[in-house]
C-alpha cells in the first residue's frame, strides 16, 4: 500500500511540476536523415545558377527527416514485433490506421496516438522526444496532464498499459484506447 501511495505523490509531482519539460530540454536530439532521392540535370546549357540550385535542392534534402511512418516502421524492426497486428493492438490503433501512417496517408498524427505509438514500442524518454519532433510536436510544447502522466511512465520505463490507464482514469484523462 505504501509503494502505490509513495508512486502517486511522485505523479502528482512530476505532473505539477512539469517535469518531463525539464527533462526534454536537457536532451540533443538529432532526427534521423533521409536518403536524397532527387537527381537534377542541366536543363538550360547556359544558365550559371542551375548548378547553384542543383547544390541547395541536395543540401536541403540532405536536412530533412526521413518520414514519420519510415521511422515508425524502423522503430518496430528495431523492437523485434512479430507482425504489425501485435503491434498495432498494443499501440491501439487500428491495421488501417496503422498502415495509413505507413503509406505516408496520415503525416502528423495526434500527439497523444504518438505517445501511444512510443508506450507500444517501449521507447524511452529521448526516443519519444524524437518521434514527436519528426510530427512536429515535443514534450516542451502546449503539455497537457494526459502527456505529462504518460511521459512519466516512459521516463520510469514502465510500459503496463492497465497501469497507465488506471493512473489516466485517476486524474480523469482517457485511457490508452480511446484516445484518438
Amino acid at each position: 500500500m505504501s509503494e502505490n501511495f509513495d508512486f502517486q505523490i511522485e505523479l502528482d509531482l512530476f505532473i505539477k511540476d512539469n517535469q518531463v519539460i525539464k527533462l526534454v530540454e536537457k536532451m540533443s536530439i538529432t532526427l534521423p536523415k533521409k536518403e536524397a532521392s532527387i537527381t537534377l540535370g542541366k536543363v538550360y546549357e547556359d544558365d550559371d545558377f542551375i548548378p547553384e540550385l542543383h547544390k541547395r535542392v541536395k543540401n536541403i534534402e540532405q536536412q530533412h527527416p526521413c518520414p514519420l511512418g519510415q521511422h515508425i516502421e524502423e522503430l518496430i524492426k528495431k523492437k523485434n514485433y512479430k507482425s504489425y497486428a501485435d503491434f498495432s493492438m498494443r499501440a491501439g490503433v487500428t491495421k488501417e490506421y496503422w498502415h495509413k501512417i505507413i503509406k505516408g496517408k496520415i503525416k502528423q498524427p495526434s500527439k497523444a496516438k504518438l505517445l501511444c505509438i512510443a508506450i507500444a514500442l517501449r521507447l524511452d524518454l529521448q526516443e519519444t522526444e524524437t518521434l514527436l519532433r519528426m510530427a512536429g510536436y515535443s514534450f516542451t510544447k502546449d503539455l497537457t496532464v494526459l502527456e505529462s502522466i504518460i511521459a512519466y511512465f516512459i521516463e520510469k520505463k514502465r510500459y503496463n498499459i492497465w497501469d497507465i490507464d488506471t493512473q489516466l482514469e485517476r486524474y480523469g484523462q482517457p485511457t490508452i484506447y480511446s484516445i484518438k
